[in-house]
């Protein structure tokens, strides 16, 4: 994600850049130090060209998946050895990294959403389309308290005609 950071801010101009990763991080073999440094660098990244990063730290990873009895291994997984206990090992590795998210310098950060369940998420880590609206929902709420507000302020009825313009 650094390079991908740098390529798109380097070409874009955005007044926000929103960062909200680090699962995929958990759930592989890179320390969660390495994975919050990453995003600290793309915090930085963005601050140099002048745009806002905002960090989204998510649901409770440790509330949602650990033992969630929904999230088992694929076959391929099993194939690796991997098992359902030692992927809510990697949920809370998920969780500690969010923790350490907190402390990020220099952007505004969104603190974990603590409003989903296990039921929210069907696989015991995706969540529902449902529960991904309620996250919005908290997420903009989280934002307008933060007084962010877009470059363009379109009324209501342009924002749903342009958006069906280009569905």
């Amino acid at each position: 994600m650094l390079q991908q950071t740098q390529d798109y801010l380097s070409k874009e101009k955005p007044d926000y850049y929103f960062i909200m990763g680090g699962a995929n991080d958990a759930y592989s073999s890179v320390t969660i130090n390495t994975a919050v440094n990453n995003i600290q660098k793309m915090i930085d990244t963005a601050n140099q060209y002048g745009i806002k990063p905002v960090v989204v730290i998510g649901y409770n990873a440790r509330k949602v998946q650990v033992e969630n009895p929904r999230q088992k291994p694929t076959q391929s997984q099993l194939n690796r050895g991997i098992t359902q206990s030692t992927l809510w090992g990697m949920a809370e590795k998920y969780y500690q990294m969010q923790l350490l998210m907190r402390k990020l310098k220099n952007a505004i950060i969104v603190p974990m959403w603590e409003g989903a369940e296990q039921s929210d998420a069907p696989d015991g880590l995706h969540l529902s389309a449902k529960a991904h609206a309620r996250l919005a929902n908290y997420v903009g709420n989280c934002l307008s308290r933060a007084d962010i507000r877009p470059r363009i302020d379109l009324p209501t009825m342009e924002i749903m005609e342009l958006k069906s313009h280009y569905i």
